[in-house]
């Protein structure tokens, strides 16, 4: 069959989604034992495998034999284990090395001050060193170099030339998580439903999905894997732009207050100014006052560079609600840009009337009290504060608007 060409999931909707959601030790080869170690990585179910993508890969489109080693480009050997050495000298310093033996020659790998390493090999182990080797005399040598542990037959083996790097826990190692995780891609990579339509899929040179889960777990090559990452970025994306597209559609049903910044409004709030705004700050001023007119719900992201005054277009808003009877509050993610914020709304307020406090981990339990009995009872029109005013028992009288500064540091 060819990966490539667009496949259809034979199985409904409802029989596919049993399919993945049956448990993993339920797949030929991988039984109790196997899924007792994957619950440890929340991999429960055949899913949870097909969609543990690889956290790297190993590249093997150099790999030579020790005899071909050139110095200080990065290269790959596979071989076994037939000496390990560890030495300590007088000052607390270490040096584990082991000798790699493949079928041309011998290999010392070295690691300095990590005693630790030594208790990870023995003779006999099969091993791919990854790194820059030098050659020492005689001898090629590696410094800390990447490893991977290999089966007896994953040594023998050579071809592809990505080999996959999965997260681990103890008990579970890269050959075994790598086997398992093939065992689930050959029975069931053909299961999960499509989600795009074939003209979707032809339009932007998208993989089928069956055909990217195959390649992000055992790519051919860097442009296999990459087409597959392609996948599953596009998908990633247009699933969340679907969403925020249905949720906005939503909110054209929804109501909130109009607060339209009015002339007398714009003029009062204009008067407390010390400067006059510039021309882009109006701009981002006219696109805020017009959706709160609208009397739906807003969501807007003002963006500017430090020191263009988004603080000033913000208060703006806030002032405006302010003006409509509706309480604001303003979110920032550190107690002192909170009591920033609110050193230059008094600097403003001097000659309003508008009430505001800062609400923080800092307050004492008098002081917290009081702003919430005020917030509630609407004896306050602003609140300013950290993640403190986010918290279950904080009650708004008439809340109308919401600004979250620097929003990204709150993981949102």
């Amino acid at each position: 069959m060819d990966p490539s060409a667009p496949t259809t999931s034979q199985h409904t909707p409802s029989s596919a989604r049993e399919i993945l959601m049956s448990l993993a030790e339920n797949i030929p080869g991988v039984g109790r034992r196997w899924s007792t170690l994957l619950t440890r990585l929340h991999l429960r179910t055949v899913s949870d495998l097909l969609f543990n993508f690889p956290r790297d890969y190993l590249d093997l489109s150099d790999e030579r034999l020790i005899a071909d080693l050139e110095d200080d480009c990065l290269q790959s050997v596979r071989g076994s284990v037939v000496e390990v050495n560890s030495i300590s000298s007088g000052f607390g310093k270490t040096r584990f090395s082991l000798l790699l033996q493949d079928s041309s020659g011998h290999l010392r790998a070295n690691w300095f001050n990590q005693p630790f390493m030594s208790k990870k090999f023995k003779e006999g182990q099969h091993l791919l060193l990854t790194a820059k080797p030098k050659r020492r005399g005689l001898v090629w040598e590696m410094s800390h170099p990447q490893i991977t542990w290999l089966a007896e037959e994953e040594a023998m083996a050579s071809g592809k030339l990505l080999l996959p790097v999965y997260s681990l826990t103890e008990g579970l190692s890269q050959y075994h998580m790598r086997r398992i995780s093939e065992l689930a891609v050959v029975e069931y990579a053909d299961v999960p439903e499509e989600v795009f339509p074939e003209d979707l899929q032809k339009k932007y040179e998208l993989l089928t999905l069956p055909h990217a889960i195959r390649s992000i777990h055992a790519p051919d090559d860097q442009r296999s894997l990459d087409a597959a990452r392609r996948r599953f970025i596009f998908q990633e994306l247009f699933i969340l732009q679907l969403a925020i597209s249905i949720r906005r559609s939503q909110q054209q049903s929804w109501s909130a207050p109009e607060l339209p910044a009015t002339a007398k409004i714009d003029a009062r709030i204009r008067r407390l100014l010390p400067f006059e705004l510039t021309e882009s700050q109006n701009d981002a001023i006219r696109e805020i006052s017009a959706d709160m007119a609208l009397g739906r719900p807003m969501n807007r992201l003002l963006q500017g560079d430090v020191g263009s005054g988004k603080t000033i277009v913000a208060l703006y808003a806030i002032l405006v609600a302010v003006a409509h009877g509706q309480q604001a509050a303003l979110m920032a993610p550190t107690e002192i840009l909170a009591r920033q914020h609110a050193e230059t709304l008094a600097g403003l307020m001097r000659a309003s009337r508008v009430r505001y406090a800062v609400l923080a981990g800092s307050s004492t339990k008098s002081q917290r009290e009081k702003i919430l009995q005020d917030l509630a009872e609407g004896e306050l029109d602003v609140v300013l504060g950290t993640h403190s005013i986010i918290q279950e028992d904080v009650k708004f009288h008439k809340l109308g608007l919401v600004v979250i500064d620097e929003q990204h540091k709150f993981g949102v």
